[in-house]
């Protein structure tokens, strides 16, 4: 039987009585008024819980490959060292450390060549520290010295050197120097760095490496920037 049955019944006897047979007169004035209650069983709603949302996770990012302004320069195995220090002028000699901008030794001559030309790049040479120079080579074969040739770098001029030519590159702090020497000619390549100090007496250091035509090939875009 359901709670709504239970409930008219209950109401049904209540009325009845209180009032008794038709005859009868009520002797109790007072109505209990009784409000059936009727329990609503209601089941909540039933609600499903929004799924877990997993944390975001970071963008996956790939690093831009670092790039340098100029690309690096090609290999060669075709090195002097400049060792060799030396006067030379009013007074000859033998010139040290202590009477050069730079540490003897801590200068390579690297060899290539572009154009028909040997092109001498100087690694380690730094124009901050020791001013301006003036950069020389030359070469010897069987007929002796040839192309000698200096050429300043910037604010130096020179002065004494036998044939000075504009032929210094300065990118980046790098110095090199397009010789008028051709690139097809064997011998004993000498470069050399060079100071005319206006005094009579001039100071430098060199270093020679053999050359047959076979220095690799630069690009002079790499050097002149």
């Amino acid at each position: 039987m359901t709670i709504r049955s239970m409930s008219l019944i209950l109401m049904v006897a209540l009325v009845f009585a209180a009032y008794g047979d038709d005859d009868s007169t009520p002797t109790t004035a007072t109505t209990t008024a009784v409000t059936a209650m009727t329990v609503a069983t209601t089941t909540a709603p039933t609600t499903t819980a929004a799924p877990a949302t997993a944390p975001p996770t970071a963008a996956t990012t790939t690093a831009a490959p670092i790039t340098t302004a100029a690309a690096a320069l090609p290999t060669t195995r075709l090195q002097a060292q400049i060792l060799d220090g030396y006067k030379f002028g009013a007074e000859g000699g033998v010139a040290g450390d202590e009477d050069l901008p730079f540490v003897l030794g801590s200068i390579t001559a690297d060899v290539f060549s572009a154009n028909g030309f040997y092109v001498i790049v100087y690694e380690g040479l730094d124009l901050e520290a020791t001013g301006p120079l003036c950069p020389g080579n030359s070469i010897a074969t069987a007929s002796g010295f040839e192309f000698v040739s200096n050429s300043p770098t910037p604010g130096a001029t020179c002065v004494g050197a036998p044939t000075v030519l504009d032929g210094i590159m300065v990118c980046s702090g790098l110095v090199s120097y397009m010789t008028p020497i051709p690139s097809d000619l064997a011998g004993s390549l000498f470069a050399s760095v060079e100071i005319y100090t206006g005094t009579g007496t001039n100071l430098g250091a060199s270093g020679g490496v053999e050359v047959a035509g076979d220095a690799p090939e630069i690009d002079l875009g790499l050097l002149d920037c």
